[in-house]
């Protein structure tokens, strides 16, 4: 999906080094309190995101999806659909780093 200033796509095997930068940042308080820290845990964590991708089952299973700047090519945040886990029904979530925050 594409915005005039986004592109949420899926996430590449090839982009676990950004997507481990934002487990970071969550752990400082800035989006996601559930996400792991620990680069091991972070690294299956991605996999099972990854392999989400075959069912692309959004009402019983959980989409992850990397939100990156059309203009720069960054990824900046994190965001998804799927099951919420403590509402038993489908919720949309996202998170952007900090230092991209408010800009359009």
């Amino acid at each position: 999906m594409t915005t005039e200033h986004l592109i949420i796509r899926k996430w590449d095997e090839t982009q676990f080094d950004r997507y481990y930068f934002l487990s970071q940042e969550s752990a400082s308080g800035a989006f996601f309190d559930a996400w792991t820290t620990e680069e091991k845990d972070a690294k299956g964590f991605f996999s099972w995101q990854l392999s989400k991708y075959e069912k692309m089952d959004p009402i019983e299973d959980v989409i992850g999806l990397a939100i990156e700047e059309r203009e720069t090519g960054q990824i900046i945040g994190h965001g998804g659909i799927g099951k919420h886990d403590g509402l038993d029904e489908t919720a949309i979530f996202y998170g952007i780093v900090r230092a991209s925050r408010r800009q359009g």
